[in-house]
Formats: C-alpha cells, sequence, structure tokens
C-alpha cells in the first residue's frame, strides 16, 4: 500500500524473488501501485470462471494446463492484459522480462510494440530475473524506471 496512487499498472511476469523488495521500491518512489498481474496466472485463470472438478479429475488437470497462462497464444496473453488495462484503468504496462523462465518472457518485446504501437498504452519492458540474483542490476534498473515514469508523468502534465 501507498499512501498517494499516482501510476496504476498491469505487470506482465513474476517479480524479482532474490531482490524483491528492492525492485518494487524502484517503483513506489513514483506511487506506482500494480492492480493487475499476469504472474498469478500461472496457478490458473480463475477470476474468468476455470474451477477443478473433482467428478472429473484428469479432465480437469489437462483443461487447466491447456489454459495455463504460460501456455496461452500471444494473442490470448495480450487480450488477457488489454483486459486487465481495460477492467482496472490502469495508465501503464510494465513487462518484467526474466532469464530463467522463457516460457514467460518469451514475445514480450513483440508484446510491448503491441501494446505501445496498436493500443497506445506506454509499456516499459524491464529484465532481471525471478532466481538468479546475478542479473538483478539495480543501477540500470533503476535508470529505465525512472525514465519511464518520469516521462509518463511529463505526458500526463502535457496531455490537453
Amino acid at each position: 500500500p501507498l499512501p498517494e496512487e499516482k501510476v496504476r499498472t498491469v505487470v506482465e511476469g513474476p517479480p524479482a524473488w532474490p531482490h524483491f523488495r528492492a525492485f518494487w521500491d524502484l517503483f513506489k518512489k513514483w506511487g506506482v501501485v500494480t492492480v493487475a498481474s499476469t504472474y498469478s496466472k500461472v496457478g490458473g485463470i480463475f477470476d474468468f470462471g476455470f474451477r477443478h472438478d473433482p467428478d472429473r479429475p484428469l479432465e480437469s488437470i489437462a483443461e487447466y494446463c491447456i489454459g495455463c497462462y504460460t501456455n496461452l497464444s500471444l494473442p490470448k496473453r495480450a487480450q488477457l492484459m488489454k483486459r486487465y488495462i481495460e477492467d482496472y484503468q490502469a495508465d501503464c504496462l510494465v513487462i518484467h522480462s526474466v532469464k530463467s523462465c522463457r516460457s514467460f518472457s518469451m514475445g514480450q518485446a513483440d508484446m510491448r510494440e503491441y501494446f505501445m504501437r496498436e493500443v497506445g498504452v506506454p509499456t516499459l519492458q524491464i529484465e532481471s530475473d525471478l532466481a538468479d540474483p546475478r542479473y538483478f542490476q539495480r543501477a540500470q534498473l533503476m535508470n529505465r524506471i525512472d525514465a519511464f515514469f518520469e516521462a509518463l508523468e511529463h505526458r500526463k502534465l502535457t496531455a490537453v
């Protein structure tokens, strides 16, 4: 929780678990609040009605595997993120690409281009890792995050 919410974002990808607090502190100073995340969909897309069926356990597990976020096609992933951006009135999309999970990071550069050019949503793509602490470069991340949110703040101030 933040004392003042300035920016609402949808986050694509998992957090940098070895540096969890430091990772989110990079966003906190900008008043960024994550209103939806795709990482929580790896366990299933329950907010869209999926439920395991105890009367059909194997079929239910298969349906889960097919519908699991990382097994969705890129257009379906984009559709889900776009829905979250609209439903939660997000100001931007943050894509956290991780080196150790290709099922998440595959296609994210194309996703960034799609959201920026076709949907018109400001999109930041950053890279570190969800497991290996060596890939967390605080200074590099801070520079990219600060530049993005400075530009977003300027864009809001100059919008008519």
